[in-house]
């Protein structure tokens, strides 16, 4: 190990997270489609089985590891549609889109314009 690694110090750059996409078109519900969407997000390591194969669909469910020292998409284009995402678990400060801080504790610029 390097003697310059001091593990109360390091942060991890990734994290693998399940995101939503809550209310997702029928037509979308195609696994190819899902794996295409999971990896612009990041690294797709998982489409839920349940979501892609049962006759009730009320959203999609993939797991991916994103990077974080970068903002969190809120939303992604597939096709012309835009989806909303939804991160599971997660302390996320939608101001900046990141993880880590609440809005209220946020230090950075705003990604998206509230008023």
């Amino acid at each position: 190990m390097a003697a310059h690694f001091n593990v109360f110090k390091t942060k991890p750059n990734t994290s693998v997270v399940w995101v939503r996409l809550l209310g997702l078109s029928l037509e979308y519900y195609d696994e190819l489609i899902l794996h295409l969407v999971g990896n612009e997000m990041g690294r797709l390591l998982k489409v839920d089985a349940k979501m892609v194969t049962t006759e009730w669909r009320n959203c999609a469910r993939l797991s991916v590891e994103l990077e974080l020292d970068k903002p969190l998409q809120l939303t992604i284009h597939i096709d012309d549609h835009l989806q909303k995402l939804q991160y599971e678990g997660l302390t996320l400060c939608y101001w900046y889109g990141c993880i880590g801080h609440a809005i209220h504790q946020c230090p950075g610029t705003p990604l998206h314009n509230t008023t």
